[in-house]
């Protein structure tokens, strides 16, 4: 009997674990859904926000045309001030938002400077609708991509124009990435924790250290169990994309360390 009563209880505490999960993957997978409904809406916000001041722009800074009779250092800081106008959220999506594939990446070297006349050789890009629904003065204008940086251009002169590079938003100096090592226990540990079917996104940026993740994606707790056996990533929350677990400082949403699964 008692081996019975224990065989019993042992089955309702699994029972018991495994409704938990499930609620707990439910309660992830709401909270990714809510989540990606908000970013719909903020795109649209944008998208709006955006028709407005394309609208503004016609109107207002024929200057900032390509082609425009005024000196290229004059558009830059004009398209500096309008950029100077977004959202940190906004700044961050803007950049995002450009096609930085392979392909798109020219081999040839010039120097990253406004006013620089890049060759007729490089093959210049139209701006994707999704940066125009941000930021519409980029709309006649061109751009290339050299190393880590996104080269606006002036398609009629080959000037460049504006320069978009990983500190372009930068208030200051970046803060330290937070440092975390893990043993190959803990890395065990921390990966056995996620479910299969866990809640994945899709990562449109390199997953190196000190990258920044979107504001529009929710950061998850790691288990209790898990902080209990290690502490430390308590003060670090996370996110799985594709095949990685992507470990993050919550406090400037940086990358602290990545795991594959």
């Amino acid at each position: 009997m008692d081996q019975q009563r224990r065989a019993a209880e042992q089955d309702r505490t699994r029972a018991a674990a495994e409704q938990q999960r499930a609620n707990e993957r439910r309660q992830a997978a709401e909270k990714q859904r809510a989540a990606e409904r908000g970013a719909v809406e903020r795109r649209r916000a944008d998208e709006r926000r955006a028709a407005e001041q394309r609208r503004a722009a016609e109107r207002t800074s024929p200057a900032l045309r390509p082609g425009a009779n005024q000196p290229i250092t004059a558009r830059h800081e004009q398209l500096r001030q309008e950029r100077a106008k977004l959202s940190r959220d906004q700044h961050v999506r803007l950049r995002q938002a450009f096609t930085v594939s392979r392909e798109r990446i020219t081999r040839v070297q010039f120097t990253k400077r406004i006013g620089t006349r890049i060759p007729h050789s490089i093959r210049l890009f139209a701006v994707p609708a999704a940066v125009l629904a941000i930021f519409p003065y980029y709309r006649d204008y061109r751009y290339v991509v050299e190393e880590d940086a996104i080269c606006i251009v002036d398609p009629e002169t080959y000037e460049i124009v504006d320069v978009l590079d990983e500190g372009t938003y930068a208030p200051g100096p970046r803060p330290q990435v937070a440092e975390l090592m893990l043993t190959d226990r803990e890395r065990i540990l921390v990966l056995d924790s996620i479910p299969p079917d866990f809640p994945r996104v899709r990562l449109r940026l390199r997953l190196a250290l000190g990258a920044e993740i979107p504001p529009s994606l929710e950061l998850h707790e790691f288990a209790p169990l898990v902080v209990d056996q290690v502490p430390k990533l308590g003060n670090f929350r996370f996110v799985v994309s594709q095949d990685q677990l992507v470990i993050v400082e919550p406090r400037d949403r940086s990358i602290a360390l990545v795991l594959d699964r």
